[in-house]
């Protein structure tokens, strides 16, 4: 038997129609069926991805409950508990705010027996100074005018002669006893400004430059409506309006001050804020501001305190 051409095998595996070319193949359906997913693939499939979902949220869960747990503790902890560090420098605020009004009463405290005398002429020694003074102290008192008054010492305030017809310097002296320096300033309230030996004088407690300085506003406040007020130690300004008094020994106590005195609310020098060589010495510290069009121009910086706020 002769062996099939190649031309009919392919006619065998690939049948023809009329016109030669070859017929179109009819698709396994069932295999193409089978081969499709099932219901139990789906259900895999879902099974999958609920397994994965369940997961991921049991994490996302668990971080989200850590998270709490840290924001709860860090409430706890007081208004400021990201930053450790600034409740310390706020601690350290707070001493150095009483260190420096403890400096400050320390240094009115050391001028308790001092008077200082405004208006007396200028005088070139001491005792040029001494020789003025006890008259006009033995006049205040009603005693002999050479009567005898021990001072340790008695100069002008620390700044230079005034040239001919300004105001002389403050007259500062040091009675040694309190009790005489306390009756002559009893005895000079009376009177606000003496004419003593044809000159116009009046008599203050010596205070700290810094002191004056930054309760100046609410002494003029005081002054101003008639209002009396005096100087306490522990170092305090004490006043009384009828009934009512007030004391200020702290930054914080003004608002309630000029509240309880009815006084106008203006801002107050921060006394605790200004430099400590600007306290002792009583000399403006000059600090440049990088702001501004002038932020080269040297200025004096204080804070203030400001009730408006």
């Amino acid at each position: 038997m002769a062996p099939s051409s190649p031309s009919s095998t392919l006619s065998e595996e690939y049948p023809c129609t009329e016109s030669g070319r070859p017929a179109p193949q009819t698709p396994d359906w069932y295999t193409l069926f089978t081969s499709l997913p099932k219901k139990e693939d789906f259900q895999s499939l879902l099974d999958e991805v609920k397994a994965t979902l369940r997961t991921e949220i049991s994490a996302l869960g668990t971080s989200l409950t850590a998270l709490e747990t840290r924001v709860q503790a860090l409430g706890s902890q007081g208004p400021n508990p990201h930053c450790p560090a600034l409740q310390a420098t706020e601690a350290h605020s707070r001493h150095i705010q009483d260190l420096r009004l403890h400096i400050e009463d320390l240094d009115n405290r050391s001028r308790r027996h001092n008077i200082r005398v405004r208006g007396c002429r200028e005088s070139d020694t001491p005792e040029d100074a001494r020789a003025t003074l006890t008259p006009i102290f033995n006049r205040i008192l009603g005693r002999p005018r050479d009567a005898r008054i021990y001072m340790d010492r008695a100069q002008k305030a620390l700044r230079p002669k005034p040239p001919s017809g300004a105001p002389p310097r403050d007259l500062i002296c040091h009675i040694q006893d309190f009790q005489l320096k306390e009756e002559i300033m009893r005895k000079a309230r009376t009177e606000r400004t003496r004419r003593i030996e044809g000159q116009a004088m009046e008599l203050y407690n010596d205070l700290s430059h810094l002191t004056l300085q930054a309760r100046r506003a609410l002494t003029t406040a005081l002054q101003e409506a008639q209002i009396r007020y005096r100087w306490q130690f522990p170092f305090a300004l004490s006043a009384r309006q009828g009934t009512t008094e007030a004391v200020i020994r702290t930054p914080q106590d003004v608002l309630a001050f000029q509240e309880a005195l009815n006084l106008p609310r203006t801002p107050i020098l921060d006394w605790t804020a200004c430099p400590l060589n600007e306290c002792l010495t009583g000399r403006p510290t000059q600090r440049t501001i990088q702001q501004g069009p002038d932020r080269d121009a040297p200025r004096t910086h204080h804070r203030l305190i400001d009730p408006k706020e």
